[in-house]
């Protein structure tokens, strides 16, 4: 795999575990 690809993939990967993280602790904020 190119370097490069792996690390946009790396840094995608990361920022959707933040995101989906954000999400659950809103969502168990709002009773969800």
């Amino acid at each position: 795999m190119d370097e490069q690809i792996q690390s946009i993939a790396a840094r995608l990967v990361r920022r959707l575990k933040e995101v989906g993280a954000t999400i659950t602790i809103a969502e168990s904020c709002t009773g969800g």
